[in-house]
C-alpha cells in the first residue's frame, strides 16, 4: 500500500513539472556585451558667413573727400628768418623813391625815409618815417611765409596818417592787403603780428615766393606822416 502511494506521488510531481514547464532550458544564455559604444565624431558647423548681395551702400554716407593741396599743412613752429629795427640800415633822408640796406635785406622806400627826429616814433634811434601814397618794400622775397610782425605810431602828435600790409606772390605786379590799421590814434609804438591765413587770401598760396611791403595812406602831405620800426619775418620750413 505504502508503495503504491509513494509511486502515485511520484506521476503526480512529475505532470505537476510538464504542466508548468521548466524555464531553465529557455534561458538566453547570449553574453553581454560591456564594451564602449562606438561614438560618431562630432563635426564643427560652418560658420562661414555670406556676404548678403542683395545689400546696397548708404547713399546718405559722403566719403572723405580728397584733401584739398590749396589748404595750409601743418608745417610746426614758424621761425623767425629776418629782423630789423633800421640801426644798421644805410642813410636815406629824403622821401623820393630810393633804396636802403637793413641788416642784409634790400628796402625800396617811395615818400619815405629813414628818421632820427624827436618827434620820429623808434625802440632805437631810428625808424623808417613815411606819408601819404608811399610805401617800405622789402626787395627780397620769402618762400613759406608765415608770419609778419611790426610796430607803428603816428609821427609826433599828428593822428591822420594811415598804414597797411601788403604781400605778393608775382614779384610786385599785383598786392594783397593781409592788414589795415584800425582807425584811431597812435601816440606811442603799436606792436602787431599777422599770422597769415592762406585759405582767406586769394590768388597767394603757402610756398610761393612772397614779398612785403608797408603802404602809408591818409591826406597827402607831411600830415599823414607815420613811423614803421622793429619788423620780423617769420617762415614754415626753415
Amino acid at each position: 500500500m505504502k508503495r503504491f502511494i509513494s509511486l502515485a506521488f511520484m506521476v503526480l510531481f512529475s505532470l505537476s513539472l510538464a504542466a508548468c514547464g521548466r524555464t531553465d532550458d529557455t534561458i538566453d544564455e547570449t553574453p553581454i556585451d560591456t564594451s564602449t559604444p562606438e561614438q560618431t565624431p562630432l563635426t564643427t558647423p560652418d560658420v562661414t558667413e555670406t556676404p548678403d548681395s542683395t545689400l546696397t551702400p548708404d547713399p546718405t554716407i559722403t566719403p572723405d573727400p580728397t584733401p584739398d593741396p590749396t589748404l595750409t599743412p601743418d608745417l610746426g613752429e614758424a621761425v623767425l628768418v629776418y629782423q630789423t629795427g633800421f640801426e644798421d640800415a644805410t642813410s636815406k633822408g629824403a622821401y623820393a623813391t630810393g633804396t636802403i640796406t637793413a641788416d642784409g635785406k634790400d628796402w625800396e622806400l617811395s615818400e619815405a625815409l629813414r628818421g632820427n627826429l624827436d618827434n620820429d616814433k623808434t625802440v632805437g634811434e631810428w625808424a623808417i618815417r613815411g606819408r601819404a601814397e608811399g610805401h617800405a618794400k622789402i626787395l627780397q622775397a620769402f618762400d613759406n611765409l608765415a608770419k609778419i610782425e611790426f610796430m607803428y605810431a603816428h609821427y609826433g602828435s599828428l593822428t591822420a596818417g594811415e598804414l597797411s600790409v601788403e604781400i605778393s606772390a608775382d614779384g610786385g605786379t599785383s598786392w594783397v592787403a593781409v592788414w589795415t590799421m584800425p582807425a584811431g590814434t597812435y601816440a606811442s609804438l603799436q606792436h602787431v603780428d599777422i599770422t597769415l591765413d592762406y585759405d582767406a587770401i586769394a590768388g597767394i598760396n603757402l610756398g610761393d615766393s612772397i614779398m612785403v611791403r608797408w603802404v602809408f595812406g591818409g591826406p597827402s602831405g607831411n600830415d599823414s606822416r607815420m613811423n614803421l620800426d622793429e619788423v620780423k619775418i617769420h617762415v614754415y620750413g626753415e
